[in-house]
C-alpha cells in the first residue's frame, strides 16, 4: 500500500476544515447503521466547550488516514457534540456503535468560515434533534 506524502496543512487539527466519509455498525467489521459511505465536513475545534471526544479521537490524523471508533452508548451525546447528529443518524438500542471513518480531505479554514461554524456550534448546533447540548433544537 502507497503512503501519501502530506504536509502540516493535511493534518487534523485545530480551525482545519476537515472532511471525511463515515459508516457505522453494531460489529468492528459491520456497516448495518450506515451502510453507505457518507460525507461529513466541519471545523476543527470551534465548540465553545473545547474539542469534542471525536476531535481529539483524530487530531495529528492524516488525509487518507482510516479509523474504528467504538462509541458506547453512553456517551454518544458528547461524543460528536455539534459536528454530527448521532440521534438522527445511529439507533441508541446498540451498545457500542462502531463508528467507520476516512479522513478526504483537511485544509486551511477560512476566516468567514470559522465564523461561521463558531456562531452554529454556540447559538444553533448541528440542526438536528442530536441532543448534544448545542440548544438548536
Amino acid at each position: 500500500k502507497r503512503k501519501i506524502m502530506t504536509t502540516a496543512a493535511q493534518i487534523a487539527g485545530p480551525l482545519k476544515k476537515i472532511a471525511l466519509t463515515y459508516t457505522a455498525g453494531t460489529a468492528t467489521d459491520s456497516r448495518d447503521l450506515v451502510s453507505a459511505p457518507t460525507d461529513l465536513e466541519f471545523i476543527f475545534g470551534v465548540a465553545a466547550q473545547g474539542f469534542t471526544p471525536f476531535e481529539c479521537a483524530i487530531d495529528s490524523k492524516n488525509v487518507g488516514d482510516s479509523g474504528v471508533l467504538a462509541i458506547p452508548k453512553k456517551d454518544l451525546p458528547e461524543f460528536f457534540g455539534h459536528i454530527l447528529p448521532w440521534n438522527d443518524v445511529f439507533p441508541v438500542n446498540y451498545d457500542p456503535v462502531y463508528f467507520h471513518f476516512t479522513i478526504t480531505a483537511v485544509s486551511d479554514a477560512q476566516a468567514s468560515e470559522v465564523v461561521r461554524y463558531m456562531a452554529q456550534a454556540s447559538a444553533g448546533g448541528c440542526g438536528g434533534g442530536c441532543g448534544c447540548g448545542c440548544g438548536g433544537h
